[in-house]
C-alpha cells in the first residue's frame, strides 16, 4: 500500500470517528491526534540527527579528517 494512499486512508477513518464522537469524545480525539503528531515529529527529528552525526563519523572515517 502506497504510503500516500495509507495517509488518506487513516485520515478518513478518524475524521468518521470524529463525526460519531461526542464533543467530549471530540476533544480527547484531537488531543490524542496532536499527541501523536508531536511525538512523529520528534522520532523524525532524531533520526535526521543521528543520520547526520553518522554522515560526520562515515566522512572523517574516510578522509581521516
Amino acid at each position: 500500500m502506497q504510503k500516500v494512499h495509507l495517509r488518506q486512508l487513516l485520515k478518513t477513518k478518524f475524521n468518521e470517528v470524529l463525526e460519531q464522537a461526542s464533543d467530549e469524545q471530540r476533544e480527547l480525539l484531537l488531543k490524542y491526534e496532536e499527541e501523536g503528531q508531536i511525538q512523529t515529529a520528534l522520532a523524525i527529528e532524531l533520526m535526521y540527527k543521528q543520520g547526520l552525526m553518522d554522515g560526520i563519523y562515515i566522512y572523517q572515517r574516510v578522509f581521516g579528517n
